[in-house]
């Protein structure tokens, strides 16, 4: 009884073998086409953002950079979140409004 047994534990094993093979990474047309147009996004709001130094006021700065950053932050999450530091950092008053206040 042990011997077939065996027998069959070790026939299933010989023929369960795994074979492991090399992911492509090609890209298909579509998928290129997708990151260049990312990329373009991407670059117009680099754009946008070194235009935004134009902008009268610092909260007018400060929400032009918060919403080319919510825009950006699928495209590049770490440049979002400096974006989102600075526009944060030009709400805090300036010295001459902190000596008022």
């Amino acid at each position: 009884m042990i011997k077939p047994m065996c027998l069959l534990f070790a026939s299933l094993a010989l023929t369960a073998t795994t074979c492991f093979s090399q992911a492509t990474t090609q890209k298909s047309k579509k998928e290129k086409e997708l990151t260049q147009t990312q990329l373009t996004w991407l670059n117009d709001l680099r754009v946008l953002e070194t235009d935004s130094t134009k902008i009268e006021g610092p909260l007018g700065r400060a929400l032009a950079k918060t919403e080319i950053a919510a825009a950006a932050w699928d495209l590049d999450k770490k440049w979002s979140k400096e974006l989102l530091q600075n526009a944060y950092e030009l709400t805090f008053p300036d010295d001459d409004e902190q000596g008022r206040l």
